[in-house]
């Protein structure tokens, strides 16, 4: 009896087991797998290998950003020809010496070309005699702060009209100091007059400092200069005043991105001896018509008004400017 009970003790036990293997297994797993599963010890499971990772996509290159110095449309002019340059709110306009007061910064950066053609007329203060003007000159650059100008001035034609080759003008031009928001831009410049014209003689060395600063789009210039002064200036014979000097401020304002004005004023002794000072009032305009990658045309049209009626004094004049920079 007694063996009997332990029998079927050994019996129920081992159903228990074998169905709570079941259910903690899941439904669909069957008993006897179970029961050789628990006799023989489990094989661990072999790790898999981890999966490839996935190969990142291929970096493309982040696009090179424009360079701001240059433009790409011919019809995008601005800020003068020195945002030709480099653009920012400190560059060149077109305010030149073809003005009496011009701006400190250079016309044109390095390794770049300048051609410009000058034409214009002027009546002397008298209202007797009337000329007519013209001059080309060619400028490079041999740093963005230093270039180098050679001008050749036609014989004025007019009363007592001259003939032959005019003479030359060697200038030389250095930006000491560019311009900073706290601090205008200085420049200093020589001009070498050579006597290469008709009847003319000796030679005239000028040294100019121009200060510049920047409001936005208007701008204020302060110039003065001395020069000495020796020989003639083609066929008349006058007597010349040795030591000259003059001083005067420019203002300038960017109406629209290709178009300037300037008003000048200039104070300074007359080139004959003992003449009246020569106060001249100027009005002007830059029309930068084209610019493009490698070339700038630039108009520029000047008016000059005496105001006190000496020889030396136009007492109307009218100049125009045609200028190609090249780089």
């Amino acid at each position: 009896m007694f063996r009997r009970f332990l029998v079927c003790s050994a019996v129920g036990t081992g159903l228990l087991g074998t169905a709570a293997n079941v259910l903690a297994s899941g439904p669909n797993a069957s008993p006897f797998a179970l029961t050789y599963a628990q006799d023989k010890p489990a094989k661990p499971a072999e790790a898999k290998p981890a999966d490839k990772a996935a190969k990142p996509a291929d970096a493309k290159p982040a696009a090179k950003p424009a360079d701001s110095s240059k433009t790409t449309a011919m019809s995008r002019s601005g800020s003068g020809g020195a945002s030709w340059m480099k653009d920012g709110p400190y560059t060149y306009r077109g305010v030149d010496t073809l003005f009496s007061i011009r701006e400190a910064n250079p016309d044109i950066g390095q390794g770049e070309w300048q051609f410009n053609f000058i034409g214009g007329w002027q009546t002397a203060s008298n209202g007797d005699d009337d000329n007519l003007l013209m001059s080309q000159s060619i400028a490079y650059g041999f740093t963005d702060d230093v270039f180098v100008q050679l001008e050749v001035i036609q014989p004025r034609l007019g009363d007592g009209g001259e003939s032959g080759a005019g003479d030359m003008n060697l200038n030389v031009f250095w930006r000491a100091i560019q311009e900073q928001e706290s601090l205008p831009a200085f420049m200093t410049y020589g001009t070498l007059r050579i006597p290469s014209g008709d009847g003319s003689s000796g030679v005239d060395g000028t040294l100019n400092g121009v200060l510049t600063k920047t409001f936005d789009k208007f701008r204020v210039h302060f110039q003065g200069f001395i020069r000495t002064a020796n020989g003639d200036i083609g066929a008349e014979r006058y007597d010349r005043d040795h030591f000259q000097w003059g001083v005067g401020p420019g203002f300038d304002y960017q109406v629209t991105e290709d178009f300037l004005v300037v008003l000048n004023y200039l104070n300074g002794n007359a080139d004959r001896r003992g003449e009246r000072n020569v106060n001249l009032i100027q009005t002007g305009a830059i029309w930068t018509i084209a610019k493009s990658e490698s070339m700038r045309h630039v108009l520029k049209l000047v008016g000059d008004i005496g105001c006190n009626g000496t020889g030396d004094t136009p007492n109307l004049g009218a100049r125009f400017m045609y200028s190609l920079a090249l780089r």
